[in-house]
């Protein structure tokens, strides 16, 4: 029994310090708006819309994180 309480001690210690690596869905839509603007080429915006692609894909399965990408991607797409 004590084994049993150690591994999920472990495996819990794990996935909180795993998570606080992860960034934000701000913080990535941040990065690919901060691409966007200072792309000077097609293969720089096309390096841009792969970001974008990652980041969709990763929060496909997260309503409220796919609205708040949508919006945050409109605010910064160059008008």
């Amino acid at each position: 029994m004590r084994g049993i309480k150690l591994f999920f001690f472990f495996a819990l210690i794990l996935s909180v310090s795993a998570a606080c690596n992860q960034p934000s869905v701000e913080d990535e839509v941040d990065e690919v708006c901060e691409c966007i603007k200072n792309a000077e080429s097609e293969a720089g915006r096309d390096v841009c819309m792969a970001k974008m692609k990652k980041i969709s894909n990763k929060y496909a399965f997260d309503p409220e994180a796919a609205e708040d990408i949508k919006k945050r991607l409109k605010e910064c797409a160059p008008k």
